[in-house]
């Protein structure tokens, strides 16, 4: 919240939740602070659990929400260790590979290890 001011990533808003990036639906992401960005509570509704890219290019943005955009990407994908590319294709990594509970409770590391490793692995999406 301190890194955005207390007010929504993308609206300025100080109506807001947190909302994970990587959809707690999907088996990856997580309550890590790599993982949740502060949104207006209207905004984070309609989210759901849509890919995250996918989701804000539906919205009518303005420059200022597509600058905001960009520099929160540009910030998880810092606090995650990866390039805002990798970054991205992670995002879409985690939409693709889903995992169950019982694969969690299998491979209980942090989902950007495991794509990192399936990465250089040769993994494409």
């Amino acid at each position: 919240m301190k890194r955005f001011g207390n007010r929504c990533f993308l609206t300025g808003s100080t109506n807001v939740s947190f909302k994970h990036v990587i959809s707690f639906a999907t088996g990856h992401g997580g309550h890590i602070v790599a993982n949740l960005l502060p949104m207006d509570k209207a905004l984070n509704l309609s989210r759901q659990d849509k890919n995250f890219g996918e989701w804000f290019n539906t919205l009518e943005a303005t420059i200022e929400m597509h600058d905001a955009f960009d520099e929160a990407f540009e910030y998880l994908a810092e606090l995650n260790g990866l390039t805002v590319d990798l970054f991205e294709e992670y995002v879409y990594y985690c939409d693709a590979y889903r995992r169950t509970e019982e694969e969690i409770k299998a491979d209980p590391r942090p989902s950007v290890e495991i794509f990192k490793e399936w990465k250089e692995a040769g993994g494409v999406i």
